[in-house]
């Protein structure tokens, strides 16, 4: 596993490592490189809004509150279980915003070109089956693109992607090239 630190002025540096023995669970460790990912971040000077970004093996209950521990932000993608899909079938059809992508990307599991999706946003607790103070209340984002091989107009099937995030601020504007208009350093490991 490795833990990258990123800025908008420095290329991306490794601030945590492991390796693991065996046939290991993705999230195995996570929780402890997580907290030396933040901890060697702050060491290396970075004062600013930290957000820890990860993707859906570092979904969990630990995982969140150690970020929250150290008092940085998080966006992890959440796994589509039960209250997750429930949050998803919740969301009114006039809350989606259209978004248009500056390039099409292509997708592979979908086998054609995005230059679009839509998104929305509810409020989401995680980890309910824990006790009161391992629940998390924040932000359940979803972007949804349309499968175009597998739909029609009348019954369109979309493709869901939620993350959990807590992150509110908007990210730092520029005012050159090479620097930003906040006066500390806003990191990110990811």
């Amino acid at each position: 596993m490795l833990a990258p630190v990123s800025t908008g002025s420095s290329a991306p540096v490794i601030v945590a490592s492991r390796l693991r023995k065996g046939s290991a669970n993705s999230a195995r460790g996570a929780t402890r490189l997580v907290a030396d990912a933040i901890k060697t971040t702050r060491a290396c000077g970075c004062d600013g809004v930290i957000v820890l970004r990860a993707d859906s093996a570092y979904y969990g209950a630990e995982v969140i509150a150690a970020a929250r521990r150290h008092k940085v932000h998080f966006s992890v993608t959440a796994r589509q279980d039960r209250a997750v899909a429930a949050a998803i079938a919740a969301i009114p059809d006039d809350a989606w915003t259209p978004i248009r992508y500056p390039k099409a990307v292509f997708d592979e599991q979908l086998g054609q070109w995005i230059s679009g999706a839509e998104v929305a946003e509810v409020p989401f607790t995680a980890f309910a089956s824990k006790p009161k103070r391992r629940q998390v209340t924040a932000r359940l984002i979803v972007r949804r693109v349309r499968d175009r091989a597998k739909q029609d107009e009348l019954f369109p099937v979309w493709r869901y992607h939620p993350f959990f995030t807590d992150n509110t601020d908007p990210p730092p504007r520029r005012t050159s090239p090479t620097g930003s208009t906040r006066s500390s350093k806003p990191c990110s490991p990811t």
